[in-house]
């Protein structure tokens, strides 16, 4: 379930004067056996049984914050049911429930406001008398601080209902959250707060991923920290400093760049006296640096950057659908990026065998070139994406509302495809973070085509139009 379309659809109602009326998710489910076998009615690959107990806890939490009146269920059986063909129940239906145990009486009261890869739920009942948390991370782990009353217990209690007292120190407990929900629960009112925030940020260092790391105090006492990062395998970089209580700090660390995602351990002397541990989810980004006076040159033009129409395998490794990518003179590109201070001059050479536009189609789904791009803020996460598709006579269709200033380009056929040659002017958050994500797609269709054959991206996937999240990145020092 998407948030932004769900309100999205509730604004639309309200604009109707149907603001009132329910919405239900309906024939939703969660298809689950032997993870990554491809199974079930529209034979995806499968996630866990115990992947599908926290997908579902999850989507029930969030429906709640938007309000969803009701959510069925896909099938009672099978691989998207709570039960296995033969009735007996997978681990989904206890936790689905220990989850109605935990909603009984409960009304939803706001969305926690946690570290980005975070999700929490805070709920309230007037009839019980008590108040639920219900917490879990998209991936890695992070810890929380739970923040309660001296004189109010909280308790843990896992996807099960196996519960648990949170050890406190003057209301304080510091825990670890995974991607398993978990709930909270206390008669009293509690917080629920990051107080440890580990953020993968663009380096221009090569070699090295720099993490940043803000800690909050929560406590009543100054916080002696020993903190250590690094990636699997290799001697984390360590520090240890003290934040006052009540207080805030940063902390840098340049790491080692390695496979995976890295780790930060964190040992706390004083009052909290305690150890863990956090994943850090972390992408890693092809970059090109480019100082003001510099240029650099980035090729489309092997068969894993093919994301439309490339070759699919199942989990077996055997061809389901052979590649429509027929090599380089099919479909590449060479792009040229130049900076003259805060001016980027960019040529795009493309390799077509069959040059098509054809005005009546979508400009993605003739040969065109798509150009994507993200502003960072301070604290390295994307926003203002955008998204230009330049079409292969030099017509230019933006995709979105964020726009690149002073965009120009024009176009030229030549023997062996086209070439776009254009500039714009670095946005100013791009000059002040020093840094932007970027990426390049090349769309192609061929005259028999009846839309886009495949589409070749430098560093992302598909869903590019939707999302950053896989973007390479210009390093602007």
């Amino acid at each position: 379930m998407r948030k932004d379309v769900t309100l999205a659809r509730r604004d639309f109602l309200k604009r109707r004067g149907e603001g009132n009326k329910p919405m239900w998710n309906s024939e939703t489910g969660f298809q689950s056996g032997t993870k990554g076998a491809r199974a079930g009615y529209d034979d995806t690959p499968l996630i866990s049984d115990y992947e599908q107990a926290c997908r579902i806890v999850e989507w029930h939490m969030q429906s709640q914050s938007v309000n969803i009146a009701r959510s069925f269920n896909y099938l009672v059986t099978g691989t998207s049911g709570f039960f296995q063909d033969d009735f007996a129940p997978k681990v989904s239906y206890a936790a689905s429930v220990n989850l109605s145990r935990m909603l009984q009486g409960m009304k939803f009261e706001k969305e926690l406001p946690l570290v980005s890869s975070m999700f929490g739920y805070y709920f309230s009942g007037k009839i019980t008398e008590r108040y639920m948390a219900c917490v879990w991370c998209r991936t890695g782990s992070f810890p929380l601080a739970i923040i309660a009353t001296p004189d109010s217990e909280v308790t843990k209690v896992d996807l099960f209902g196996n519960q648990s007292k949170l050890p406190a120190v003057n209301g304080v407990s510091l825990v670890t959250i995974d991607e398993a929900p978990v709930y909270f629960v206390s008669k009293k009112p509690f917080d629920v707060v990051s107080f440890i925030a580990a953020t993968p940020m663009l380096s221009s260092e090569p070699g090295k991923v720099k993490i940043r790391i803000n800690v909050i105090n929560p406590t009543l006492k100054p916080m002696q920290i020993t903190m250590g990062a690094g990636f699997p395998g290799s001697a984390p970089v360590r520090r240890e400093f003290t934040v006052p209580n009540g207080e805030k700090q940063e902390i840098i660390l340049m790491v080692p760049q390695g496979k995976g995602n890295p780790a930060v351990d964190v040992k706390i002397a004083g009052d909290a006296n305690t150890s863990f541990a956090m994943v850090v989810p972390y992408t890693v980004r092809p970059q090109l640096e480019l100082p003001s006076g510099g240029s650099v040159e980035l090729k489309i033009n092997r068969q894993e950057q093919v994301k439309v129409g490339g070759e699919e395998m199942d989990s077996q490794n055997r061809v389901l659908t052979p590649s429509k990518w027929h090599g380089p003179a099919d479909s590449s590109a060479v792009v040229q990026l130049t900076r003259n201070g805060n001016k980027i001059n960019f040529k795009i050479q493309v390799s077509d065998d069959q040059v098509v536009t054809t005005p009546a189609r979508a400009p993605y789904d003739q040969d065109s070139v798509e150009l994507f791009y993200a502003l960072l803020d301070s604290a390295g996460k994307a926003s203002g994406r955008g998204q230009i598709v330049v079409r292969a006579d030099g017509k230019v269709f933006p995709m979105s509302k964020s726009v690149l200033p002073d965009f120009q380009v024009s176009s030229e056929q030549n023997a062996h495809g086209y070439v776009l040659s254009g500039s714009f002017t670095l946005p100013e958050e791009a000059l002040k973070q020093h840094a932007m994500l970027f990426d390049v797609a090349i769309d192609d269709a061929d005259a028999a085509d009846h839309g886009r054959r495949t589409q070749i991206i430098w560093a992302g996937t598909a869903d590019n139009c939707g999302s950053a999240a896989n973007y390479g990145a210009v390093i602007l020092p």
